[in-house]
């Protein structure tokens, strides 16, 4: 459990990675490779980055982080 994206992840995380480029956020260095291994872990940091971009308050550390 938690080792392998099921087949929704596989087929959802390109487009999702796609997008981040788009939107210019700064991905992970592994998916530069293009054979590079999708796994949940780098999914969920792509997932996470393109949230931030979105919601930049929620940064850990920023500007809407009162800790």
């Amino acid at each position: 459990m938690g080792k392998a994206l099921g087949y929704l992840g596989k087929d959802v995380a390109p487009g999702i990675i796609e997008h981040a480029r788009q939107m210019r956020v700064k991905l992970p260095p592994q998916l530069d490779d293009p054979s590079a291994e999708l796994t949940p872990q780098l999914i969920v940091e792509v997932i996470r980055d393109v949230a931030f971009h979105y919601f930049p308050q929620l940064v850990p550390g920023g500007a809407g982080d009162s800790h």
